[in-house]
């Protein structure tokens, strides 16, 4: 699991048995997902890491707050969301988008950080195409003007819009990603590593060389061959009035279907794929009894295994591929 969908102990199931050629590919991969997908967007605000800043691009994202007003100043705002009840709400923030295709978010920690700012408004390239500042009330608007103005940053307001909240501070925003081929590359890596870790933990490292694994790493680490991943929910919806009613997790599972491998990746509860793997390897082991799931909790950073109908979680650590687990109905 990529570091930016959350960090989980023991830490994110990692292979060490992973060239450096190899990750140096998923290091890439990871940085546009987390970037320049719905996950990775999603993750961001959860601000699992507290970052006092976010970068992303819009070019596969869209998003649109009903908060906004006449003159739309508020479709550029970022929304995060409250801890307690998962509902979005408006953070003083600053957002600048460059030419060169980044955004950048800036939180008021973020700007009194004087060498990160530098490093994070280079970022954006040298040219700006925009610079928006989001503030509850006049007095820290001003604040934050001021911190751009104290470094460098000439900012000139060219128009102003205010609006009032509803009395609970929350407000809805819809979001939708164009899923492509890179997007669906991390979501395959993802998937097949799940296997290989559970794989060699159930002492059948050999099986991930054979011939069958060919075209799923093929497509993982060179784009190459047809596209295994199919995207069975991709957009999310918040209403600002509704409490969250479940807690965010990422769900993972490998499962013999029709003489395939097939995983099952849900990520933040929401979006959901099915991604084949190969065809059914174990020669000598019937596929009644091959499957295995874990459930990742992003609220205390550990995962569970999916025990067998009737579904419940379970804290062992047992990665036996052919424990024959159960799914999540949804």
């Amino acid at each position: 699991m990529p570091q930016s969908m959350g960090t989980f102990t023991p830490k994110s199931l990692i292979l060490i048995e992973v060239c450096d050629a190899c990750n140096n590919t998923f290091s890439k991969l990871e940085t546009f997902f987390k970037e320049d997908s719905l996950e990775g967007f999603i993750a961001a605000q959860y601000q699992f890491r507290r970052d006092s800043s976010i970068r992303f691009r819009r070019d596969r994202l869209t998003f649109k707050n009903r908060m906004t007003g006449e003159q739309r100043v508020f479709d550029d705002m970022f929304p995060t969301l409250d801890p307690e009840t998962g509902n979005a709400i408006p953070t003083p923030q600053v957002v600048i988008h460059g030419k060169n295709g980044y955004s950048q978010v800036l939180f008021l920690k973020g700007l009194k950080d004087a060498k990160g700012f530098a490093n994070r408004i280079n970022w954006t390239g040298e040219e700006r195409e925009s610079i928006c500042v989001f503030a509850k009330g006049d007095e820290q608007l001003g604040e934050l003007i001021a911190e751009l103005r104290n470094r460098g940053i000439d900012y000139k307001e060219l128009q102003q819009e205010r609006l009032d909240l509803n009395c609970d501070g929350h407000f809805d925003c819809e979001f939708e990603g164009r899923l492509d081929r890179e997007i669906m590359r991390v979501i395959a890596k993802i998937a097949f590593n799940y296997f290989a870790y559970c794989t060699i933990k159930s002492g059948l490292y050999d099986i991930l060389y054979e011939d069958e694994f060919r075209a799923i790493r093929d497509f993982i680490l060179s784009d190459s061959g047809k596209t295994p991943v199919v995207a069975t929910r991709y957009s999310i919806a918040m209403k600002g009035q509704e409490h969250r009613s479940h807690i965010p997790f990422h769900f993972i599972r490998v499962s013999e279907q029709r003489g395939r491998i097939v995983a099952e990746v849900a990520l933040f509860g929401h979006m959901k794929y099915v991604v084949e793997l190969a065809k059914y390897p174990f020669r000598t082991a019937s596929p009644s009894s091959f499957g295995l799931g874990h459930v990742f909790d992003l609220v205390k950073k550990t995962f569970y295994r999916a025990d067998p109908v009737p579904f419940c979680l379970s804290n062992t650590s047992e990665f036996n591929i052919f424990s024959n687990v159960a799914g999540i109905k949804s």
